[in-house]
């Protein structure tokens, strides 16, 4: 067993060897998933539809404690949830107001029952701060967690470790093979493709040079009919690829474009919301992720936020709604009927037009 202190307190806690180590070899493996893949653009994309979705929410009601979480608050937490899985911001009050300050970095200690105790380390142009508060002074967002680690946040890619770590291969092999020489070669007559450099014997030197050398332009290389000096030993035909530069297989990027839908519908988003399609299809991609992932994960976040600020906060996206506002007319008919089969005030509470 270890004891571990908390700075700030007398109060010590007690945790099994065995499972720190578990711990450590989760947080490492999950992290360094979530971090590389943190530059991926499908990430990018659904980080950027959740920001973008959680800025057009309206806070209700607006009070003093609730006016601190603003649209970009809100941006932030749902660009977080996606990227990291949580995000932490200390409650703070300045000059009579409630502000809401974005930690940089957290730890959370605490025994089996809250409240828990945070560090939090705030970061500014100039300085940094720590403070070691109560959970009650902090909002901890979360996109879901473990049941080894409830008190740490895990994201999308953070559950979908392989899918994660697949795009960022193919990524990388993309880019390698992006990364390589490139350009055009013309073989000449025996003499005039350049020396070798000063000490070199090798006569493939220069080629080697060369094609280092290459971005996209030329290279004048010498003819290999003279099988260098060695008439029996020449090929039948000079270099064959003429064009020299990245050539991915078809079917690596065939696989890249399946990763990145995985990708985006493990982040909540129907793919066809993130690629050519028509209006309609772009249209019911968009009711189903407002429905099935910013409405619910709004409901957590404001319940997070409800019992921090101890207020009754609702986050409305009424205004992205109204993008589906043909279809919730079209629900409403077909529940009141011709025939009124049901109250119209029911339906209409139904399907979201009250």
């Amino acid at each position: 067993m270890i004891e571990l202190g908390v700075a700030g307190g007398p109060r010590r806690e007690v945790r099994n060897y065995e499972s720190l180590i578990l711990n450590q070899v989760l947080a490492t493996a999950t992290g360094s998933v979530a971090s590389d893949a943190a530059g991926l653009a499908a990430v990018e994309t659904a980080a950027g539809l959740w920001a973008r979705a959680f800025a057009g929410a309206v806070v209700e009601p607006q009070t003093r404690a609730t006016r601190a979480v603003t649209p970009a608050v809100l941006a932030s937490i749902a660009r977080r949830l996606v990227r990291r899985g949580e995000a932490v911001y200390l409650i703070d009050v300045v000059n009579g107001r409630v502000a809401l300050y974005e930690a940089s970095w957290w730890d959370v200690r605490g025994g089996v029952r809250r409240p828990w105790t945070y560090q939090v380390t705030l970061t500014g142009p100039s300085t940094t701060e720590t403070r070691w508060v109560s959970s009650d002074q902090v909002i901890h967002a979360m996109y879901a967690h473990s049941e080894l680690q409830p008190w740490r946040g895990l994201g999308p890619l953070q559950w979908a470790i392989a899918t994660g770590r697949l795009s960022i291969e193919l990524e990388k092999a993309l880019a390698d093979e992006s990364a390589g020489p490139r350009g055009n070669l013309v073989t000449v007559p025996e003499g005039h493709g350049g020396d070798a450099p000063e000490g070199e014997t090798d006569p493939l030197a220069s080629l080697r040079s060369d094609l280092a050398k290459l971005r996209g332009g030329l290279a004048l290389l010498e003819t290999t009919a003279g099988g260098f000096g060695d008439k029996g030993g020449r090929p039948d035909r000079d270099w064959k690829p003429e064009r020299l530069g990245a050539n991915p297989p078809m079917s690596l990027a065939e696989i890249r474009a399946g990763v990145e839908r995985a990708v985006l519908s493990a982040c909540g988003i129907p793919p066809s919301l993130a690629v050519d399609a028509d209006g309609t299809a772009q249209r019911e991609s968009f009711r189903r992720f407002l429905h099935a992932t910013i409405q619910p994960v709004g409901e957590l976040i404001a319940a997070e936020l409800s019992a921090k600020l101890e207020e009754d906060i609702r986050l409305d996206f009424s205004r992205l709604f109204a993008a589906d506002v043909q279809g919730r007319a079209r629900a409403w008919r077909s529940l009141v009927g011709t025939e009124g089969k049901m109250d119209p005030d029911k339906a209409a509470r139904l399907a979201g037009l009250e």
